[in-house]
């Protein structure tokens, strides 16, 4: 009984807002049909990519430290350098190592916990090692 006061209210509602039934119907099988579709399935290579790309960027941020550390170096030791010239490209070097420390920094804090257990494991991985110091380089050049 207080389903159908219910159902006439609603249909009465409908006809004041002069809404066709048809219509509604079609919309709301639309609807049911967004809500209702399955999730996107993530890919189960994703954790590892990201992973290998934090790698990656672990050595991009160790050679552009060990680049920045080698200038200082040259400045300071030897006489016959331009300085400006090196300010130069210490300042370039110093700004790569920032927005490259940056970007890990960034991609460790997005990883979850299963990234950060690969990436433990991965850490003493020799054959790993050996591809992420070539991607390094690939980036470097």
């Amino acid at each position: 009984m207080h389903a159908s006061k219910k159902k006439e209210a609603a249909k009465e509602a409908l006809r004041e807002l002069d809404i066709d039934l048809d219509t509604l119907q079609q919309e709301w099988a639309v609807q049911v049909t967004h809500q209702t579709k399955p999730l996107p399935k993530c890919g189960g290579n994703k954790v590892a990519e990201e992973v290998e790309k934090i790698l990656a960027l672990e050595k991009l941020v160790e050679n552009y430290g060990g680049c920045v550390a080698q200038l200082e170096s040259d400045l300071t030791s030897n006489g016959k350098v331009n300085i400006v010239d090196y300010n130069v490209q210490l300042a370039e070097a110093q700004s790569s190592l920032n927005k490259a420390t940056g970007l890990l920094h960034h991609q460790e804090t997005a990883l979850g916990v299963v990234g950060h257990t690969n990436l433990n494991k991965l850490h003493n991985n020799v054959y790993l090692q050996a591809h992420i110091n070539a991607l390094a380089l690939k980036t470097c050049i």
